[in-house]
């Protein structure tokens, strides 16, 4: 083993900075990928003014409930500074949350407790104002279920603070999840997930494609070396041409998989991904069943520009089925096919292993009991 390494390193040292470049892509531009998108996304958003004519818990939580939407900026201004924003076009449109928002929301009062201001560019002041007034009625029906609560709390004896109960409130409707239920026909399959999985969302998601990618590149080494003219020579050595490959795939495995534990601490800085032994098994997993994928495609092939060809082939199909770019949850409902072809879905399911292992491992060894013609 001990030649073998000596041996690679040498061929290291002569292709460091390809090596080095696509052993790197993974993590760092899938880190720039996430801070494009987020720039992208904080630029794409509508500007809208929000005048406070008091300040009080509820017209404070109206805000923050606002400022949570992926969709908006929200602006606090004075009412004749909203009013020039939006003539000037720099607020797609002002709202006015007028004075006794807490008291008329206590009595059951909902009209004209907010104030609009729109101009002849506001083309998102219909969903704005459809999103403010189903806040309001949110925080009437907290109002008026604290009435209720009240008054049966009294009967019984019991005294329970407003907070306590809107508290409780929030905590329910965060459990129910009611806006989200989703419904089947009976024998269909519903998904476990509240939304898609898109590009942008999920860094190990990107990460993954990326990975798939580079390591398709970076095992190129296989068929450049397999028809190397040096060699015929390891027939003088107590190593077989294809000892020799499995046992550099075996180092190759390894320097994957340090590089990986390195992410999952770098992910864990930037976007707060948790660390677990299930995710290193799941990660070790994936490793193995990407690196013996590419081993199985590379001995497939003579030439490399043919390989290289495939391989953004593939990668692009993996992409696909995994619906980073589109979502095909819809699909994989209908076909179940479509997730058992893609051979990273298990790691985005967080899967400890994949079936796909035993699939390459066994045309591995297939390939490896075969036999070889040597020439020396």
């Amino acid at each position: 083993m001990k030649a073998i390494l000596k041996t690679r390193l040498m061929l290291w040292k002569k292709s460091w900075f390809s090596l080095g470049f696509w052993l790197l892509l993974p993590p760092f531009l899938t880190i720039g990928l996430l801070f494009v998108a987020n720039l992208i996304q904080e630029d794409s958003k509508i500007p809208v003014g929000i005048v406070l004519e008091e300040e009080t818990p509820l017209t404070t939580n109206l805000i923050t409930e606002l400022k949570q939407s992926p969709l908006l900026h929200v602006v606090e201004t004075t009412e004749n500074k909203a009013k020039r924003l939006v003539e000037s076009h720099e607020l797609d449109s002002a709202f006015i949350i007028r004075q006794g928002y807490d008291t008329n929301i206590k009595e059951g009062n909902r009209n004209r407790l907010v104030v609009g201001y729109q101009s002849d560019l506001s083309l998102a002041y219909p969903v704005i104002r459809e999103s403010i007034l189903s806040l309001i009625q949110k925080d009437s029906g907290r109002a008026k279920t604290v009435e209720t609560v009240h008054s049966i709390a009294s009967s019984a004896n019991q005294n329970w603070s407003e907070t306590e109960i809107i508290n409780r409130v929030i905590q329910t409707e965060r459990n129910q999840d009611l806006l989200n239920s989703r419904f089947a026909f009976a024998g269909e399959k519903t998904s476990n997930t509240s939304e898609d999985i898109l590009l942008f969302n999920s860094p190990w998601l990107i990460w993954a494609i990326l990975s798939l990618l580079s390591t398709l590149l970076i095992f190129d080494w296989l068929i450049k070396e397999r028809h190397a003219n040096a060699i015929p020579r390891l027939v003088f050595s107590r190593f077989s041409i294809k000892g020799y490959l499995l046992l550099n795939t075996l180092l190759y495995i390894i320097v994957f998989f340090v590089l990986d534990s390195i992410t999952i601490f770098l992910f864990k800085q930037l976007y707060s991904t948790d660390i677990s032994i299930s995710l290193l098994l799941q990660l070790f997993s994936f490793r193995l069943t990407t690196t013996a994928f590419t081993f199985m495609l590379a001995v497939c092939f003579q030439k490399v520009t043919i390989y290289y060809a495939i391989s953004f082939i593939i990668t692009l199909l993996v992409t696909i089925l995994s619906g980073a770019i589109i979502p095909i949850e819809g699909l994989n409902f209908r076909f179940e096919w479509i997730e058992i072809l893609n051979p990273i879905q298990p790691f985005l399911a967080e899967k400890l292993w994949s079936p796909w292992i035993l699939v390459f491992l066994c045309f591995i060894s297939i390939w490896f009991a075969k036999g070889e013609k040597q020439h020396a």
